[in-house]
C-alpha cells in the first residue's frame, strides 16, 4: 500500500510541473504582447501575441447581436480523422501532448470548453 501512495505522489507531481519552456515563453513577464513584426517569430512573445491576434490585426470587427443566435448541441460528435505518414489519426490524438503544444483551451473537454466530454 505505502508503494502504491507512494508512486501515485510520484505521478501527481510529475502532472503539475509547467511547461519546460514557459520563461522562454514569456510566463514571469506576464507573456507580454510583441508587435505585427515580432509576433510569429519571437518566441518571447508568442504566447501573448496569439491571445491578442484581434488587437494586432483588427480586420473584420463585427458588431455584437442584439440577441445571440442558439447554437444546438450536435445529436453525436462528429468524427473528424485525418491522415498523417500513413496513419490514421483522430481528434483526440491531434490534441495529445506528445502530438504538439496547444494554446489556451485548445483541447480541454467539458461543457464549456469547445469538444464535449
Amino acid at each position: 500500500m505505502k508503494r502504491l501512495i507512494a508512486l501515485l505522489a510520484l505521478c501527481a507531481g510529475t502532472l503539475a510541473q509547467a511547461a519546460p519552456d514557459e520563461e522562454l515563453l514569456g510566463k514571469s513577464r506576464g507573456y507580454p504582447v510583441g508587435t505585427r513584426s515580432n509576433w510569429f517569430f519571437d518566441e518571447s512573445v508568442r504566447v501573448g501575441s496569439f491571445s491578442h491576434l484581434d488587437t494586432l490585426f483588427p480586420v473584420h470587427t463585427l458588431a455584437r447581436a442584439a440577441e445571440p443566435a442558439p447554437l444546438p448541441r450536435a445529436a453525436a460528435e462528429p468524427r473528424y480523422r485525418y491522415r498523417f505518414r500513413e496513419a490514421g489519426f483522430g481528434v483526440d490524438d491531434y490534441l495529445a501532448p506528445a502530438h504538439h503544444r496547444p494554446a489556451g483551451d485548445q483541447g480541454r473537454r467539458g461543457a464549456d470548453r469547445a469538444l464535449p466530454v
